[in-house]
């Protein structure tokens, strides 16, 4: 199985246009994940202690 792109960049024009009468170039991206993706990897869980605080 191929990995997808995690950014899928969509250039495109939008907004009023500038006093100019320039148009404002956008690009929007949609974004599936952000971090640590676990589809393609694996987690552990570990457990850690606080001392004695937030009880």
């Amino acid at each position: 199985m191929e990995r997808p792109p995690a950014l899928t960049p969509t250039p495109g024009v939008r907004g009023p246009p500038r006093p100019s009468g320039r148009l404002r170039t956008v690009i929007d991206l949609e974004v599936d994940e952000i971090g640590p993706s676990l589809r393609w990897a694996t987690a552990q869980v570990t457990k850690t202690t606080n001392g004695g605080r937030g009880r």
